[in-house]
């Protein structure tokens, strides 16, 4: 449960109310409660349409408290009462006894923007502290692991719900990077929930982690070494390179979470279109990336062409991508020993999609100059 309870005025109309409030990033809105018995803060048919502030915001972390004068340009997205109970009361509702609906009124409200900047105000004075978490599903990355950034270090440590990045200098100008690689990393996108920069706490109402293709490194004890070795192939391209790859790196892991395999699919080549730089994917470009010989690299582009030009299936696109190479060549076999042309029509898409991302693994690990295992999905092909 994400959730901070604390303190605010409700401006809504004119009018300004001290409310109690709950920032829930299960949710990603912020909840305002008032007492039922009190004048209702807000009514009429168009309340969902309201605009309102906040002022005076007070949010209670276990180390100290989170402020921030004003938040303006929120809507109300939900209004209603809450519950009653024949014992509520002041000593009740202060010692537990009483659910935080009982005889309160809820509004929801959401911000427009979902970065919200706050100031911190530890209750015991501190050095500054410099962090970054992230919000994940399903991946464990252990650790401690150190990262070193050039300049600077940070420590990398997390459970299978986040991950926790903690240096002595400012991380903000290193997050992107540090975030791609942490994706890559899962099999899939992580969410930036919050960071902590000396004294401006920010916090991130927005989340996409998604379901994911698994984790990339087979054993725990080399995570640390593909992180290092990925975030040191990212800081060392230039910024045209990088650009290039920053983008690219988006529709790749977006890709591996996406709703059809298809959709996956899509977003793997446009992640191989972006890097070959030229106006269409070609043969040879796909060759040099994922170190596969040129009939399989034809084969990858006469699929995507299916799947995009004239909106087949993943399997059917890999038959028929084989037919047109296959006339293409003539009288020279196709040389394809990667995709599974031959598998039965209920496997053939999925065996061709787990292959695909086999080849992406191993371009990642390339890049990172890793030596360990890294996941080749063999579990679910053999």
């Amino acid at each position: 449960m994400n959730k901070f309870f604390g303190t605010g005025e409700f401006q809504c109309r004119g009018e300004t109310r001290k409310v109690h409030l709950c920032l829930n990033l299960d949710e990603n809105v912020i909840e305002v409660w008032h007492p039922m018995s009190e004048k209702p803060l807000i009514a009429g048919r168009e309340i969902l349409k309201e605009k309102v502030a906040l002022s005076n915001v007070h949010f209670h972390l276990p180390t100290g408290k989170i402020v921030r004068d004003h938040l303006a340009d929120s809507v109300i997205t939900s209004y209603g009462p809450g519950t009653w109970s024949i014992y509520d009361s002041t000593l009740a509702r202060a010692m537990g006894f009483l659910g935080e609906e009982v005889g309160m009124t809820k509004i929801v409200i959401k911000p427009r923007h979902t970065e919200i900047e706050f100031n911190f105000e530890p209750f015991t004075p501190t050095a500054p502290q410099y962090e970054l978490f992230y919000q994940v599903t399903k991946f464990y990355l252990g650790g401690p692991h150190h990262l070193l950034l050039n300049p600077g270090e940070a420590v990398v440590k997390g459970d299978e719900e986040g991950i926790a990045v903690i240096g002595h200098e400012s991380l903000l100008k290193h997050e992107e990077r540090i975030r791609l690689c942490l994706g890559i990393l899962r099999g899939g996108p992580v969410t930036l929930r919050s960071t902590l920069d000396a004294h401006k706490f920010t916090i991130h109402m927005f989340s996409q982690e998604g379901s994911g293709m698994g984790p990339l490194v087979i054993d725990h004890t080399d995570i640390g070494s593909f992180l290092q070795g990925l975030f040191d192939f990212f800081s060392k391209l230039s910024p045209t390179e990088w650009a290039r790859w920053r983008i690219a790196t988006y529709f790749y892991l977006q890709g591996l979470g996406a709703p059809a395999l298809e959709v996956e699919a899509l977003s793997l080549f446009t992640f191989l279109e972006i890097l070959d730089n030229t106006n269409t994917l070609s043969k040879q470009a796909v060759a040099t990336l994922l170190n596969i010989k040129q009939d399989e690299a034809q084969l990858l582009c006469l699929v995507r062409h299916g799947l995009i030009h004239r909106g087949e299936r993943l399997g059917a696109a890999l038959v028929n991508a084989h037919k047109q190479l296959v006339v293409e060549k003539q009288q020279t076999p196709v040389d394809n020993s990667i995709f599974p042309v031959t598998a039965s029509e209920e496997t053939r898409d999925v065996a061709f999609f787990l292959q695909f991302c086999k080849l992406m693994n191993q371009l990642w690990a390339t890049k990172a100059n890793f030596t360990g295992r890294w996941n080749d999905y063999s579990e679910y092909t053999q």
